[in-house]
């Protein structure tokens, strides 16, 4: 997805950057303990160069709570995930899967022994209760070397609001500045090619006012927040060039939402 108009991810974007996307059950385990250290043991070795800091990779996983009693210490399941993407190093995913995946390679299998403090900092995620540890399977589907000028859609929350939060159909009022996606720049922020006027830009949230990235970005934003955005071609202008935004190119939004105003 993307923004103009995603910052996260891994685990299914659960694991990512805010552990993206818990599907486990919803019932009230009892916290076990666990690993006092962060470890993986390989499982299967894969094929092909390994996977490096910078790299986007491609994994599916499965994470358990960890139970002693169990075997392998796999108790309740509370995620899985296929194709999930992220750029490795790069803070889209919980600490356990930026360290574990390092030197894996395509078909690759790892588990992973996750202390609660690689997980979420000791706080609760989704169906991962507070200070618990995790047993996680990791399978290497595809390691791609980060191009400098391109990055997977990306939403940041640089500050959350304290007001209304947009929704589809709501008109807005944001301000906002746009720089041409550089991997070797501060923040990512290459060239500015655009800046919103004084009064900000107003616009209908899902009306098509605005590109595909800004539509899936600032949705859920909140009135006084404001979200980074990094918003690949396909989610931004696509192959054919603009007046400052060349054809093909991954952009960066810093968007500030102002207003609801109906």
């Amino acid at each position: 997805m993307v923004s103009l108009f995603r910052r996260q991810i891994a685990l299914g974007t659960v694991l990512a950057v805010t552990i993206g996307s818990l599907h486990g059950c919803s019932s009230n385990p009892v916290v076990p303990s666990g690993p006092l250290f962060f470890s993986w043991t390989e499982l299967r070795m894969g094929i092909g160069d390994p996977a490096e800091n910078g790299d986007v990779v491609t994994l599916n996983y499965t994470a358990w709570l960890f139970d002693e009693d169990a075997e392998d210490g796999k108790g309740q399941a509370v995620d899985s995930g296929a194709d999930l993407e992220f750029i490795l190093g790069g803070d889209q995913v919980i600490p356990a899967f930026d360290l574990g995946v390092v030197g894996m390679r395509v078909a690759g299998l790892r588990e992973l022994s996750i202390p609660p403090g690689f997980v979420g900092n000791g706080a609760g995620v989704g169906n991962i209760p507070p200070d618990v540890a995790l047993v996680a399977n990791v399978e290497m589907v595809d390691i791609q070397p980060l191009r400098s000028d391109t990055a997977p859609f990306t939403i940041i929350d640089l500050e959350i609001g304290g007001g209304l939060e947009a929704r589809a159909g709501d008109t807005l009022r944001v301000a906002y500045s746009g720089w041409l996606f550089d991997n070797d720049a501060p923040e990512n922020k290459g060239t500015l090619f655009e800046m919103s006027p004084p009064t900000g830009l107003a616009f209908t949230l899902g009306q098509g006012d605005v590109i595909e990235g800004w539509e899936l970005g600032i949705l859920g934003m909140r009135v006084g927040g404001t979200r980074r955005l990094i918003v690949p071609p396909e989610l931004a202008v696509g192959h054919t060039s603009q007046i400052t935004i060349p054809g093909d190119s991954t952009l960066v939004f810093d968007i500030q939402l102002l207003q609801i105003l109906g």
